[in-house]
């Protein structure tokens, strides 16, 4: 008779469960135990860290994968295509307009211009009187200022009048000296101030090389071919002859003449002390005074008088050269009592008349 119930024997079930060893029973423990299980977690932690993911070094490589195969999706449609070309000639032709399109004369330089264009770099064609030139804007790289933009410029000759005289007007800046008020030369019937001469030929020494107007290099060929007033037998140096001297305007605003008025600087040797200002060297040799009348402007002032007299301007430079010329009697301050102000001189000027 077989029974219901099994014997242990070698064909017990296997589903009988074996005692658990002392081994695995203390392991079992330790894992219920959080405790346990944390401490052993840090210290795993601390003695095996595990080696760094290249996930961190890649992202920035898979970023830039993607964004070129967006572009070269995007640029691959006509569409895309055609706005990304409208988009860069927009781009160009504002930057060009802005920062490197040339200015023909002072009527062409608007509030916007005087923002954006801190400095206008070119030539000084020639010099009117002691406080003001015409200045010929030469914008673009170093080496193709001339190249691109030589005197006289490539532009049609307008029937009547002297063509040469045109240029003149319409292709130059006229410039005031900003700061500083220099001898009135002699014009419309009124006499000339004493060192008005020495004034405007200290003036035409610092932006023009040579000093003399008379011997002025003529400008080089450019790419579009020979300058046909290079070669001319008498060539007029006021107006198809051009300095070989750049001088860097900064310019403030636009006068009641008309006229640019702004601060000019040149480069001169040896060349390690910076660009020289014009204006301060005027006053410091006694051919000109601080102008101090209404709309007047002093230029920026230098790096160490912005740390250490606290200045904004250069009318702190310019005062100081000023008194220093005045102590030593040079240039007009050697008249003495004799002595009268550019201001002074045109106030007794206009009310004589």
């Amino acid at each position: 008779m077989l029974s219901l119930w099994p014997f242990a024997g070698p064909s017990t079930s296997t589903s009988i469960s074996t005692p658990a060893t002392p081994s695995t029973s203390a392991f079992s423990l330790r894992s219920v135990n959080p405790l346990h299980r944390s401490q052993s977690q840090a210290k795993s932690a601390t003695i095996s860290p595990s080696p760094p993911t290249s996930e961190a070094r890649l992202t920035v490589w898979s970023v830039v994968e993607q964004s070129s195969d967006l572009v070269g999706t995007a640029l691959s449609n006509p569409v895309g295509a055609a706005a990304a070309g409208v988009t860069a000639s927009s781009l160009g032709a504002l930057l060009w307009w802005r920062y490197f399109r040339r200015i023909p004369t002072a009527e062409h330089i608007t509030p916007s211009i005087l923002r954006y264009r801190k400095v206008l770099v070119g030539r000084v064609i020639t010099v009117g009187d002691a406080d003001g030139f015409r200045f010929h804007h030469t914008p673009g790289p170093p080496l193709l200022r001339d190249w691109l933009n030589p005197w006289p410029p490539r532009t049609k000759r307008k029937s009547g009048g002297s063509g040469g005289r045109s240029k003149l007007v319409q292709e130059t800046i006229s410039v005031r000296i900003a700061g500083v008020d220099a001898p009135e030369s002699a014009h419309f019937g009124k006499p000339a101030q004493p060192f008005s001469k020495e004034a405007k030929q200290f003036l035409t020494s610092m932006v023009q090389s040579p000093s003399s107007p008379d011997n002025l290099t003529p400008p080089k060929k450019s790419f579009f071919g020979a300058n046909s007033h290079a070669h001319s037998s008498s060539p007029s140096p006021t107006v198809h002859e051009v300095s070989s001297k750049l001088v860097w305007l900064y310019p403030s605003h636009i006068d009641q003449y008309k006229r640019l008025v702004a601060t000019p600087y040149v480069w001169n040797a040896p060349y390690v002390f910076g660009k020289t200002n014009v204006s301060l060297a005027m006053v410091k040799q006694g051919l000109a005074t601080v102008y101090r009348a209404a709309g007047a402007d002093y230029g920026h002032a230098t790096w160490w008088a912005k740390v250490w007299r606290k200045s904004t301007t250069g009318l702190n430079a310019l005062e100081r050269a000023e008194s220093k010329a005045r102590r030593r009697r040079i240039g007009m301050w050697s008249l003495g009592k004799k002595f009268e102000s550019p201001e002074e001189y045109k106030r007794r000027m206009k009310g004589e008349q």
